[in-house]
């Protein structure tokens, strides 16, 4: 398995436990939202673990790229889920978070 899918992996089990604390529901929906939320197959994320990987960028850019990112988190899921606009920025902030969290721990 590559280094980009298991920080895939990563990103999202760690999201379903993210998303149980702002959400309620169960887990098949924690499940589902995880899959739903991200772009996974984002080009610009996978060249960006890349750079980040063969040191041509540096956490701090690869955190800022992330935060700046509006389409890689899927806000309007989150909104579509009920949550007022203040807890869904503090939710696409954690995830932002989450992701660069498993970027530092699988490509540095």
């Amino acid at each position: 398995m590559s280094d980009f899918q298991n920080f895939i992996d990563g990103v999202y089990k760690d999201s379903q436990d993210l998303l149980s604390k702002f959400i309620k529901g169960n887990t098949a929906q924690y499940k589902q939202m995880a899959k739903d939320l991200f772009d996974y197959n984002n080009s610009d994320l996978q060249e960006w673990t890349k750079q980040l990987a063969n040191n041509e960028m540096s956490i701090d850019e690869f955190k800022m790229l992330i935060k700046g990112n509006e389409s890689l988190v899927k806000m309007d899921i989150i909104t579509a889920k009920g949550l007022a606009k203040i807890e869904a920025d503090k939710l696409q902030s954690a995830l932002a978070s989450l992701i660069v969290d498993n970027a530092r721990k699988f490509f540095l």
